[in-house]
């Protein structure tokens, strides 16, 4: 028994010498291995990525701590990509042998990073080419959950548990912009985080903590009025500003993974010009959060809830990729008085409805359920209820105008073309009982056959919109009612941003709702506004100028032609061939229309038999079609006022 005792004793004081050898060894040729180190470094970033890595000086300062001078990382084409006058770093030494390679220490003073991309060259953009697609077909293979668990733990593994951070520059030059942001400085000991940044000489302070593991977090910004986000104008054209956001959010593992929280944000300015003509003004704004993600299934579950300013709306969210990609979508307004919902909708978003003073209250209520990869079994809910609601006033816009004459003027990329009164007092006016019932009902069918039941929306026709978009991926087609593009036509404009969807969306619902008009004096002032060409705007214009006749006496084939050019009034041109008659596309939409009104008994069976592809133009649209015949636009009122 001694003896084996005496071996142990033996054994052990071996391994202990050893590793006491081993220590001093390294101790003593660590400047050769952080050389060697370097040497891969550059040898590594040259042969990836054709980049010159240089060190001016590298030393240890402390047994473990590593102290570099003056970096410099050239790109391809020989400018500095990033620059450091000093770095100083503490490996986890354990970390390092089980091959994680994270740090204790980090400090970094006086950088730069130059970010270049104009005139077709970048220097960073190779930075994102894919290296190694057999990672890539793990991570595709993998689930939403494990991906991004696996991410956040990367991150936080490789986060030191000590950064300082003094006078770090970011440059961005592209062909419009030269944008700068300074970390002034950045601390963060453990879980506090402290930082100051500066961007065109406001500043934005960063401040609160956040663990180890990336579980827990509490984070505050506070920014000057004028601090705007760096680099967001500069890469995707949003200028987005804000004065304080708060992040509060915890992460919890067991059968699924859990996000619950508050994001916060107040004194939000943003501008897109395809969001908007204005700055989107937002005074105060939050999201109360509890997401749950189950391998390839996302859930924002019903417990949600965001706010802007008093509007208040409960949120439920998902997506499926294991069913067919499925979406659903529910949101829900609850009773609010209806002077608050008004005044608490964005400047820059609602600049038209804002305004309105009402008495009651106001609900809402929206359902989506679609599946990607099958946009047919489309279920799709809409609906704003008024509850003892009354209008006190319009407001800035007023909608009664509909009920009397009023002058119409037409819009073309934002600048007026065009004004005429909508009434009797304007000889081109037609009211509804001269205008032809082929036409009604050619343009009902082809534009909006519920218009006389609906009030406002057709949510069958805005979901198979969605449908129809979803499988070509792109717009293709509208959900528009006749009431939507009234409104469109005369309170608002024809840019496409958010903005005018949205108070489209709203004015309607209150014209409709609030029976601010009737259907026919709204059918009838839509007839006499609408574009049915280049610069030819009103049905009675339009008879004269394609027929030679009045409203009343077009035939069904002419009023079928009328709708067909609806969509793209300015193309009428190329409805037809070069002998004047008209293209087989349009054959098919004669016969795709015929068979719909006959159906739903709008024309007689011989009127659907003797229904042809064919009309006879009058003299002035003959003539503007024949590009050898020289034609005074002036003559047929085709051009703007001046």
């Amino acid at each position: 028994m001694m003896g084996k005792k005496k071996i142990a004793v033996v054994l052990i004081s071996i391994i202990l010498s050893l590793c006491v050898c081993i220590i001093a060894i390294t101790f003593l040729l660590r400047n050769v291995i952080l050389n060697t180190a370097i040497k891969k470094v550059q040898h590594k970033l040259s042969a990836d990525y054709n980049l010159n890595f240089s060190v001016a000086e590298a030393k240890f300062i402390s047994y473990t701590t590593v102290e570099l001078n003056k970096i410099v990382v050239l790109s391809p084409l020989n400018d500095t990509l990033c620059k450091f006058d000093q770095l100083i770093a503490t490996p986890d030494v354990l970390s390092w042998m089980r091959g994680s390679k994270s740090f204790n220490r980090f400090e970094v003073n006086n950088g730069l990073l130059s970010l270049i991309k104009k005139k077709g060259y970048s220097n960073f953009e190779f930075l994102f080419n894919k290296k190694n697609a057999k990672q890539s077909k793990v991570e595709t293979e993998s689930t939403y959950e494990t991906i991004l668990n696996t991410l956040i733990d990367k991150i936080s593994e490789t986060v030191p548990a000590r950064i300082s951070v003094n006078n770090f520059r970011v440059d961005l030059q592209t062909d419009n912009y030269w944008e700068e942001f300074n970390f002034k400085s950045l601390t963060k000991a453990d879980d506090q985080i402290d930082a100051l940044f500066e961007s065109k000489k406001h500043l934005l302070q960063l401040k609160g903590n956040l663990n180890k593991e990336f579980s827990k977090g509490n984070l505050y910004v506070i920014a000057d009025h004028d601090f705007k986000l760096p680099f967001i104008d500069s890469l995707m054209g949003v200028s987005l500003a804000l004065q304080k956001i708060h992040l509060d959010f915890e992460r919890k593992i067991s059968s699924q993974t859990q996000f619950t929280g508050v994001l916060e944000a107040s004194g939000v300015r943003m501008f897109h010009p395809r969001l908007s003509d204005d700055t989107i003004l937002i005074e105060s704004g939050s999201v109360l959060f509890n997401a749950h993600i189950k391998d390839n299934f996302i859930e924002l579950d019903s417990s949600s809830y965001a706010r802007i300013n008093k509007v208040t709306t409960n949120i439920y969210a998902s997506y499926n990729k294991d069913n067919r990609r499925n979406v659903k979508l529910k949101c829900k307004i609850e009773p609010i008085n209806a002077s608050s919902f008004f005044n608490s909708l964005p400047p820059g978003l609602f600049n038209h409805v804002r305004s309105i003073e009402a008495e009651g209250n106001l609900a809402y209520a929206v359902n989506l359920d679609v599946c990607l990869d099958a946009p047919d079994s489309i279920k799709f809910m809409s609906a704003m209820k008024g509850i003892d609601l009354k209008i006190r006033s319009f407001g800035k816009t007023n909608l009664n105008k509909l009920n009397s004459a009023f002058t119409y003027t037409a819009f073309e990329k934002g600048k007026p073309v065009k004004s005429f009164v909508v009434g009797p007092q304007n000889p081109d006016f037609v009211p509804l009982g001269g205008i032809s019932n082929y036409i009604q009902k050619a343009i009902l069918t082809s534009e909006d056959g519920a218009f006389f039941w609906h009030k406002g929306f057709n949510e069958e026709a805005i979901a198979k919109s969605i449908a129809t978009n979803l499988k070509e991926g792109k717009f293709k087609r509208g959900g528009s009612t006749i009431s939507m593009q009234l409104v469109k036509n005369v309170f608002l404009t024809r840019k496409k941003t958010l903005s005018r969807k949205l108070e489209e969306i709203l004015i309607t619902w209150i014209i409709e709702n609030q029976r601010v008009s009737s259907k026919e004096r709204m059918f009838e002032v839509y007839l006499n506004v609408i574009e049915y060409g280049p610069m030819l705007y009103g049905i009675g214009p339009a008879c004269m100028f394609y027929f030679g006749k009045r409203p009343c006496d077009i035939t069904l084939n002419e009023a079928i032609f009328l709708s067909s050019l609806l969509p793209h009034p300015k193309w009428f041109k190329y409805s037809f061939d070069k002998d004047g008659n008209l293209k087989a596309y349009l054959a098919d939409y004669f016969r795709f229309m015929g068979k719909v009104m006959f159906g739903r008994k709008l024309i007689s069976e011989n009127e659907y038999n003797d229904l042809k592809p064919t009309v006879d133009l009058y003299r002035d649209a003959q003539r503007l079609l024949n590009p050898d015949i020289d034609i005074n636009p002036d003559s047929l009122d085709l051009v703007p006022n001046e």
